[in-house]
């Protein structure tokens, strides 16, 4: 698959978990979404689009990616987390 991450790339998983975070902080104060405005703006899809395959939501499992598909076992471990 495709899916295995090379050697090549370190702290990817430390970057995943920043932005994650940063977006988490920013969605804290309650707010809907990322800009704090009251409709989805682009940057709503793009980190949708963008975050989608390193959270693997079932219920959209037949568009991209699914647990039932052969994933390396180091990027179920990542997305579980």
């Amino acid at each position: 698959s495709g899916l295995d991450l090379p050697q090549g790339l370190p702290g990817f998983i430390a970057t995943v978990d920043e932005v994650f975070n940063r977006v988490a902080a920013l969605l804290k104060d309650g707010r809907k979404y990322i800009c704090g405005t009251p409709d989805m703006t682009a940057a709503d899809i793009t980190f949708a689009a963008l975050a989608y395959p390193l959270v693997l939501p079932e219920e959209k499992a037949a568009v991209f990616v699914s647990w039932d598909d052969e994933l390396p076992e180091g990027f179920r471990a990542e997305v579980r987390r």
